[in-house]
């Protein structure tokens, strides 16, 4: 909120909107993990059909293809004619461009290195020698092979992560510089996201511990791994939220280790579908805050034994007996899924260091 054109943040949100209004498509090239983060943005802040929507449609915004595999030629081949179908014209829905996140540290990095020259060899050709640099982004450490090639090329768009960013899984990872600037290319607003995320912080930080939605989740995690329960399960009422349980069930793996079976399970219940929800499990409707128009509160964030949270559809519920608890969210954008998932992570790295700390004081018992 300070000195904002000087910032790092700024830099790649203006990058982003540059390429965003030169390209129809961006092709990202990333660790599986990172592409996932990607996705679950996508999910929780786009239309449910983005990529199939007109341009118009899409408020401007460019279509979203990721590669991952560098060993899937039949993806490749198929992504690259996709994009080069149409000579390169005046029309922008012709037009694609490369975003290259880098992670050195992974033990695929010769075989991301073959992806990389082959995209980016397509794009030099599809679109000439001169256009393709404005539509080729890179996130990669100073020493990476790549950033040498790009500042020999003289691409602009370089940038040098900032913070934690080799592991995806780490709680500052998931607002890094390569998350950011793909986040703002499909035009998701990650001010709103970093807001929420900040709202929640503070409330960690400062706000009385029966107050802190991630005390109070990584506690009731506690009792239940006291109870034999072990971590729970994360599952979501609504596609829009599904892919966010996902990610969230893979920090609590880094965290916890493996999820057990018949352990407790979370819903996260969108605000379109709280009331029917609420109704419809018999449970009483759960009321929200209004700071900053969208606060996450988690009013039925306790332990409830004996109950199962079971839907028509016969969507998977906790076991008998299990306890379970419900998340509702009051909407689902960037303010509420940066409030859930920064909740979610440091509610994470707080069930961490209960852990630690009862391994090394022979148990602490919350109540």
């Amino acid at each position: 909120m300070t000195d904002r054109p000087q910032s790092h943040l700024f830099a790649l949100l203006r990058s982003a909107a540059a390429v965003r209004d030169l390209v129809d498509r961006i092709v990202v090239i990333a660790d599986a993990r990172v592409v996932q983060a990607v996705q679950m943005l996508i999910d929780c802040c786009c239309d449910p059909f983005f990529n199939e929507l007109t341009r118009g449609e899409r408020g401007s915004r460019p279509r979203f293809s990721a590669l991952v595999d560098p060993s899937d030629i039949e993806q490749v081949n198929g992504l690259l004619r996709l994009v080069t179908r149409r000579p390169w014209g005046h029309d922008v829905d012709d037009h694609w461009g490369v975003v290259v996140l880098r992670d050195t540290r992974e033990s695929e990095a010769a075989g991301m290195d073959a992806l990389i020259e082959r995209v980016t060899g397509s794009l030099q050709q599809h679109a000439g020698p001169d256009r393709w640099k404005k539509r080729w982004l890179l996130v990669a450490d100073e020493d990476d092979r790549w950033c040498k090639w790009a500042k020999q090329h003289e691409c602009q768009e370089v940038f040098t992560p900032q913070g934690a960013w080799c592991d995806p899984r780490t709680l500052s990872a998931f607002y890094s510089s390569g998350l950011m600037l793909a986040s703002g290319l499909l035009g998701i607003d990650v001010v709103k996201l970093l807001e929420g995320a900040l709202q929640v912080s503070d409330e960690y930080a400062q706000a009385p511990i029966s107050e802190s939605v991630a005390w109070q989740y990584a506690a009731m995690v506690a009792v239940l791994a006291e109870s034999g329960h072990e971590t729970p399960w994360l599952s979501a009422e609504g596609l829009a939220l599904q892919s966010c349980a996902q990610w969230l069930e893979s920090v609590w793996c880094y965290y916890a280790g493996p999820l057990p079976r018949g352990a407790a399970r979370v819903r996260y219940v969108s605000k379109l579908d709280e009331r029917l929800a609420a109704d419809r499990l018999g449970m009483a409707e759960a009321s929200s805050g209004s700071v900053g128009g969208c606060v996450t509160r988690f009013k039925a964030l306790q332990a409830r034994t004996g109950g199962s949270l079971v839907v028509p559809e016969g969507a998977a519920a906790a076991s008998p007996g299990f306890p379970s608890a419900e998340i509702r969210l009051p909407c689902v954008n960037e303010s509420s899924i940066g409030q859930l998932v920064q909740a979610m992570l440091l509610a994470a790295a707080t069930y961490g260091e209960i852990v630690r700390e009862e391994s090394s004081a022979d148990g602490i018992s919350f109540a």
